[in-house]
């Protein structure tokens, strides 16, 4: 949701809108604000020609702040002195300085915020505008700023914004920018920052293609001042939502572009399941998730799902360097690696098939990413059976780390204990540490996308900021009686109930003092033994 762009009720398309299409250093600042909507949580919009050459409006989620930004090009060659700023034209007329000027853009309510953007640089007297506002703390600067401020205000007496806002004030809210070298110093710039942004996605972006994204994203800017103030002020608006969505269609087009360089899980998973309930907790912080293979002329689809889990088997037996030096094209080969991995390991067709329903549902409904190869410890002989992910999510990656069961050969009441117990490791810190060793040994950060957490997997790193990033996913696989009575129109309503009941009665065992876990229950309903049984006679066949 955007916010109401800063146009007053007596807009007009004079001026800014008109006479602007000559002014291009202006479109690239823009881009530049919008890539900086792209890096900076706080910057929520971007506005072209609204309540000044470009508006910025800042959310910290405490305070919103709207910035008025005032783009210069001049002839001159010479330093931006004091003089320059506070002098009208004629010196007489009232409202005509640089000040008053930026003075008079705040027109709209709320904290206000500052800046100049200039080809030109500052002389020594205007030095301290040019000092980030967060690094104006210093005594130092608190003193230069305390002798600039009257200097100015002592020049424009009685001057004052439509909010109130004084001289002094003005010069404390300000920021000057400097961009030596005019558009073509600032089109690199903004090119590099395009390309760290698809390099923390992931993607290796080529020069020529990051050319033709900032073109695109010149002509955003472009279309935005462009538009009228009247006839159509919600154009003039940029919001976080939307540029995120524009550069994630660059991503993907990016993908689509470059090949060189292969990050093995980016890519769009198949769906399988049809997600049938869902149950949301706040206190404590748990959810729960069901999801159903569904019935297929009558018979319930226990060979289509091997054939779907038997196609993530390469993720969770071969290495991230291995997937990405098998081409496509070899897919069959990577299953065929994959099970002799496999035989090698001592993890049973059980365990592998539950392992393999976390993993695709973690992989295509939470757009996951894998940690490490599940199958091996570092040694190549014991089987690791966890599931590590790192999952995206609004307020930052989290670390998935979980577990799953199947009841083929264990009844529910089994598997509910089992759970609890291993949900206990979660608590343990000794636990949590040796699973942060093991994911240290066995991920290959060069071939997935950078995260939010990386710091986490650091050996020194505090165990604290991972428990705060933790969170537990438990896949039950469970003998269902509503699929062993086959197929009904209503099949479906009363399999909703008997997954309610089957996480009350898992959920009945967990202690008290797994409250503060994050846990995420999957259900899926399953006919277990003969699963289990199609699962073992197609993994041989594979």
């Amino acid at each position: 949701m955007s916010l109401p762009p800063l146009i007053g009720p007596n807009a007009s398309d004079a001026g800014g809108v008109a006479g602007r299409r000559g002014f291009r250093f202006q479109d690239h600042v823009a881009a530049r604000f919008l890539i900086h909507l792209l890096q900076q949580q706080n910057l929520a919009q971007v506005e072209c020609e609204t309540g000044d050459d470009i508006a910025l409006r800042w959310d910290d989620g405490l305070t919103r702040h709207n910035e008025y930004v005032q783009v210069k090009t001049t002839d001159s060659t010479s330093k931006w002195s004091l003089s320059e700023i506070y002098e009208r034209s004629p010196a007489s007329s009232r409202g005509t300085s640089l000040v008053e000027r930026s003075l008079a853009s705040e027109q709209f309510p709320g904290p206000s915020l500052f800046r100049f953007v200039t080809v030109r640089d500052v002389r020594s007297d205007l030095l301290p505008l040019k000092i980030a506002r967060a690094d104006r703390f210093d005594r130092n600067v608190v003193d230069a700023f305390a002798s600039l401020a009257p200097r100015i205000a002592k020049r424009l007496p009685g001057s004052i914004s439509p909010q109130g806002t004084t001289v002094e004030q003005w010069t404390h809210s300000m920021l000057w920018e400097t961009v030596g070298g005019g558009i073509e110093a600032l089109r690199l710039e903004n090119l590099n920052s395009l390309l760290r942004l698809a390099e923390a996605d992931g993607e290796c972006l080529l020069v020529s293609a990051a050319e033709q994204i900032y073109d695109d994203l010149v002509v955003l800017a472009v279309t935005a001042g462009d538009a009228s103030r009247v006839q159509n002020p919600s154009a003039k608006v940029i919001t976080k939502g939307a540029i995120t969505a524009w550069w994630k269609q660059q991503v993907v087009l990016i993908r689509q572009r470059n090949q060189s360089f292969v990050k093995v899980y980016q890519f769009a998973t198949l769906g399988f399941f049809t997600e049938i309930h869902r149950i949301e907790e706040t206190d404590p912080i748990r959810s729960m998730a069901s999801y159903d293979a569904e019935f297929d002329g009558g018979a319930w689809r226990k060979d289509d799902l091997c054939e779907y889990l038997i196609d993530w088997l390469p993720e969770i037996s071969l290495s991230a360097r291995v997937l990405a030096q098998t081409p496509k094209l070899e897919a069959r080969r990577q299953i065929h690696r994959a099970i002799e991995s496999f035989d090698r390991s001592r993890i049973d067709e059980e365990a592998l098939l539950a392992q393999l329903l976390l993993h695709a549902i973690l992989r295509h409904y939470k757009s996951s990413e894998p940690l490490t190869c599940k199958l091996f410890s570092v040694a190549g002989t014991t089987a690791y059976e966890m599931n590590a992910h790192i999952v995206p999510s609004p307020t930052g990656d989290e670390l998935w780390l979980g577990q799953s069961h199947i009841t083929a050969t264990r009844d529910l009441a089994d598997v509910a204990s089992a759970v609890a117990a291993a949900l206990a490791d979660t608590l343990d810190r000794d636990f949590l540490k040796k699973e942060r060793e093991i994911i240290l040994q066995l991920r290959e950060p060069q071939h997935v996308r950078s995260s939010t957490i990386d710091g986490i997997f650091d050996r020194h790193s505090k165990l604290d900021d991972l428990v705060k990033v933790l969170n537990v996913p438990v896949l039950v696989a469970y003998d269902s009686a509503v699929l062993a009575a086959g197929f009904a129109d209503d099949y479906v309503t009363h399999l909703q109930a008997e997954v309610e009941t089957t996480y009350q009665f898992i959920t009945n065992q967990f202690s008290d003092a797994l409250k503060k876990v994050r846990i995420h229950v999957f259900l899926v309903p399953v006919q277990g033994p003969e699963l289990l049984d199609e699962f073992k006679l197609r993994l041989r066949r594979a």
